[in-house]
């Protein structure tokens, strides 16, 4: 063979272990890398793991749409809990520019939040352990006199958040029950206010706030009488 051949045969065989070297190289990095999602469900109030508790791995994947920016995303994976509330998700980690992923555990009729801050760093295994928990309902009968600057907001205060939405009462007076929900075995208070010049700019508030723990129990009745015009 050739000299010259030699140096072409050489030249050819560098340019094909290149070129397989970074076929593997996008291969590898189409495909993803392997990274794993996993933790417990449980209610820790209660003291038990939730079984069939459903979680889900989503991407959000921009894009535009009639000229405006909206979501393209979807689901990547979804699992349910097993009967000690674990639950395992395995997936290919690949992120385009401006994309990101999303862990979905919400599921009626639970309220629930992750322990830590939720991570998907590739290559690992990424641990989030959940808390679920059933609201408890308190049963408001109330005596409502003098609501003249209404509406009657009522209100159960958590940290000073009303996560569970607000009542409002138009009437006057009158006689009614609400039933609202609660964190359970939790100091809230339940608050009842109106908002005075509240079309002016320069709103005042009135409330009336009464101090409550919460229980396990399912339902808690109370009665209250409420007079706004003593607050």
């Amino acid at each position: 063979m050739s000299k010259h051949l030699k140096v072409i045969v050489l030249f050819s065989l560098l340019i094909l272990t290149q070129f397989v070297g970074c076929k593997k190289i996008t291969e590898l990095k189409n495909k993803g890398i392997p990274t794993v999602i996993k933790g417990n469900v449980s209610d820790n109030f209660k003291g038990m793991p939730i079984e069939g508790f459903k979680v889900t791995l989503g991407k959000s994947l921009p894009c535009f749409k009639n000229f405006m920016s909206a979501d393209c995303g979807g689901e990547v994976a979804s699992v349910t809990t097993d009967k000690n509330g674990n639950y395992v998700i395995n997936f290919d980690h690949q992120l385009n520019e401006n994309e990101s992923y999303y862990l979905y555990f919400f599921q009626y009729p639970y309220t629930s939040q992750s322990k830590d801050p939720v991570k998907f760093t590739a290559g690992q295994q990424n641990i989030t352990d959940i808390d679920a928990w059933i609201p408890v309902k308190l049963r408001l009968n109330l005596d409502i006199k003098n609501n003249k600057v209404y509406p009657l907001i009522v209100g159960i205060n958590y940290q000073n958040n009303y996560n569970y939405g607000t009542d409002f009462i138009y009437e006057k007076d009158i006689k009614k029950t609400l039933e609202v929900r609660a964190r359970p075995n939790s100091e809230v208070s339940i608050d009842f206010w109106y908002n005075e010049n509240y079309n002016f700019g320069n709103p005042i508030r009135h409330l009336k706030s009464v101090k409550h723990t919460t229980d396990l129990k399912e339902i808690t009745e109370l009665n209250f009488e409420v007079d706004c015009s003593k607050f």
